[in-house]
C-alpha cells in the first residue's frame, strides 16, 4: 500500500481528503462549497485515468459494457430502497442522517448538479475503487475497501446521527461488487452516474425552476 501511495502519488488525494473531512466538521453550514471544490479537485487529478476515447467506444458494447451497467443500476437501486427501509425501522427518523449540503440560491443549484451528477461518481469511482480495490494481494484490497469504508463516513456521516453510517455504506456494496467481478472501473461509474442523474436530476430542475419563477423570471 505505501509503494501505491508513492508510486501513484495517491498521498496527494488522501491529503486532499483528511482536510476536506476536517473542514465538513469545522464548517458543515459550507459543505457545498467545500463538496464542490473537493470533487473538482479530485477530478481534475484522476481524469487522465479515465482514458476519455476507451470510455467511448465501450459504448458499442451492449453486452460487455451495457448489460453490466444495467445490472448496477438495478443493484444500486435495490440497495436505496433497502437503505430507506433500514432507515425508518428506528424510533426517530432523521432522513438519511447524512451531511447537508446546503442550497442557498439557483447557483449553488448548478454546483450541487454538476458535482454529485458528474465529479462525485467520476472522480470517487476512479480514486476509492479504481486505484485501490483493483489489486492483486487480497489483502491489500480488504485494507482498501476498510479505508474507502472510513472516507465514506468521514465525508458524508453526520456525527450526531451515526445511522448515518448505514446511508453511507451500502450503496457500496454494489458498486463494489460490479468492480470486483467487471475489473472494469468504467462500468460502475458509469452506473453510479446514471442513477445520480434518476436520483437528483428532478430535483435540481425543480427547484431552479421554481426559484426563477419565485424571482419573476418566469
Amino acid at each position: 500500500m505505501i509503494q501505491d501511495l508513492k508510486e501513484k502519488k495517491l498521498w496527494i488525494p488522501l491529503l486532499l481528503t483528511a482536510v476536506c473531512a476536517v473542514m465538513l466538521r469545522v464548517m458543515p453550514v459550507r459543505a457545498l462549497t467545500i463538496y464542490v471544490i473537493y470533487y473538482a479537485m479530485l477530478f481534475a487529478f484522476f481524469i487522465p485515468w479515465m482514458r476519455p476515447g476507451t470510455y467511448f467506444k465501450s459504448f458499442r458494447k451492449p453486452r460487455a459494457f451495457w448489460l453490466p451497467v444495467l445490472l448496477t443500476l438495478l443493484a444500486l437501486t435495490a440497495v436505496y430502497f433497502l437503505r430507506g427501509f433500514l432507515l425508518r425501522l428506528q424510533e426517530h427518523y432523521y432522513g438519511d442522517a447524512l451531511l447537508t449540503p446546503y442550497i442557498n440560491h439557483s447557483l449553488d443549484l448548478w454546483l450541487y448538479g454538476i458535482t454529485f451528477l458528474i465529479l462525485m461518481p467520476v472522480s470517487a469511482g476512479l480514486f476509492y475503487r479504481g486505484t485501490y480495490i483493483l489489486h492483486e494481494d487480497k489483502r491489500i484490497t480488504a485494507g482498501y475497501l476498510l479505508l474507502y469504508a472510513v472516507i465514506e463516513c468521514l465525508l458524508y456521516v453526520d456525527p450526531e446521527h451515526p445511522i448515518g453510517i448505514v446511508s453511507a455504506l451500502l450503496p457500496m456494496i454494489p458498486l463494489t461488487v460490479s468492480l470486483l467481478l467487471t475489473r472494469n472501473p468504467r462500468i460502475p461509474i458509469t452506473a453510479h452516474v446514471l442513477f445520480n442523474a434518476y436520483d437528483k436530476v428532478g430535483f435540481v430542475v425543480y427547484s431552479f425552476v421554481r426559484a426563477a419563477s419565485d424571482a419573476g423570471e418566469f
